[in-house]
Parts: structure tokens; sequence; C-alpha cells
């Protein structure tokens, strides 16, 4: 009889504990509402085409994804994200009720903070003449009107890594821009930092994702809300650093490099 080798073993590494940020919208289906709505919490709308989720984990048990107009009730701050289809996500923001919600709130002096496709929703008109977003070109539809902005899909994609100073707060911001929309101001909105940040009243809106991942200014938004900073997360790269660290404690590395 042939003899049998096993496979040897090189280590056991333990179960990690360590937040890592989420690849998509599924897990959200499951996730529970833990928030007190009495304490307030920040209302994210949870569109069906949500984007760049991750970029909002600083907010930690403050943030609450919504899908119906009477989960906003208790929300001390309401933030559109980011989404793959603008149009389309827009429509089921009004579909559910959601869209009126946001307007009351904004109208009660709720801050309001729209992320990219979020700052787009919050404008007054998106047009689509290339048919970028697969819908018929030159189409149009009408924003929620909380923002004097207009803004239309061009072919070439914004994609770049952003540093500016916002001149309300006087932080400096870091973050990156991924869109097609560009969008232009009229007169009724304060523009904060060119073709990045806006501002009308307690409505603002932005292309920077990962403007709450800059503490300085994730602070202030909570401040503007009414609301205390949630714990600390260590930044990305410490917690993948310390991912490593533990899984290099628990393998043999002899063995791994006789295997080589």
């Amino acid at each position: 009889m042939q003899e049998q080798t096993g496979v040897p073993t090189v280590g056991v590494i333990p179960m990690l504990d360590v937040t890592l940020p989420e690849e998509d919208g599924v897990w959200l289906d499951s996730r529970a509402a833990a928030t007190d709505a009495d304490a307030g919490f920040v209302a994210i709308a949870r569109l069906p085409r949500v984007s760049n989720l991750d970029e909002f984990a600083p907010l930690g048990p403050l943030a609450r994804w919504v899908s119906r107009p009477d989960e906003l009730a208790g929300a001390r701050a309401v933030i559109i994200p980011g989404s793959k289809s603008t149009a389309a996500d827009l429509n089921w923001l009004r579909q559910t009720g959601l869209a009126a919600g946001i307007t009351r709130l904004a109208g009660a002096g709720v801050p309001v903070l729209g992320v990219c496709g979020g700052l787009q929703m919050l404008g007054q008109s998106i047009r689509d003449p290339h048919g970028i977003e697969g819908r018929v070109p030159g189409a149009g539809v009408p924003g929620l009107g909380l923002l004097d902005l207009h803004t239309e899909f061009m072919p070439d994609k914004t994609t770049v890594q952003t540093t500016f100073t916002d001149p309300e707060t006087g932080f400096a911001l870091t973050g990156y821009e991924i869109h097609h929309g560009q969008t232009r101001a009229g007169g009724g909105v304060q523009t904060l930092a060119p073709g990045l940040l806006w501002r009308q009243g307690n409505v603002r809106g932005t292309y920077l994702h990962g403007l709450l991942e800059n503490p300085a200014y994730l602070e202030r938004f909570l401040g503007w809300a009414g609301l205390p900073l949630p714990p600390g997360l260590d930044s990305l790269d410490a917690r993948l650093d310390a991912i490593a660290a533990q899984v290099r404690a628990g393998l043999d590395w002899s063995v791994i490099e006789g295997m080589l």
C-alpha cells in the first residue's frame, strides 16, 4: 500500500474581531437598528444601487440605514449616499416617500448631506444627454430642489484623489472623486469649494467621497446635528496591519518557507 501523507498544520489563526469595510449593500438587509431614536441618529437612505457605503463607517452606531419615511422619525441628520444609477435611485426615493420625508426634515432645519449621486439628487435637475446611465439620451429628471445645482452627465469620468480646504470650517479635507456628473451652481447656493462642496442653509452636497472620514469634519457634522462623537475607529491601514500581525503570529513561518 502506498503511504499517505497529510498536509502539515502550519498554525491556527484565532477569530479576528477587526471591522473591515463592506463591499456592497447586502449586509444592510440583516443589520438591526441598534440605535435609540430618542437619543438621535443619522439616517442614511438605503438606496437600491448604493455605492461607496463603507465611507460612513466612522458614524458607528449613530448610523441608521432607512428605507421608509417612518424610519426618519428621530433623525438628527440625513445623508443621501452615492449611487450607481442616480436617476433610478432618485425615483426610488420618491416612490418610497423618503424624498418627501427628507424634504420635510430639511425644511425643519435638520442637517442634510448628499454625497456624489446624493448631491446630484438634492439639486434642481439632472440631465443625461449621452445616455451614460442607460436612459434615453437627452432625457432629464428634476431633483429634490434642496440645492440650486444643475448636473449633466458627461462621457469622461472624473477619478481623482482630492485635497482642499473647506472655507466654512477651515479644515483641510481629503478624499476621492469618482463621477460622470458635472455640476454647475445657480445663484441660490453657496459654493464652498468649486466643483466639490456646496451649501444652501442646512443642506450640503459634495463630490468628495470620504468626507466624514476626516475626523475634524465628522465632529463638526455631528455637532450641527447635536450628536456626540461615536467610539473611535482606527484607520483602515491600521486595521489591516493588525490582521497581518495576528496572522503572522499564528503561523509557523519556517514550515511555510520550506514549502516555497
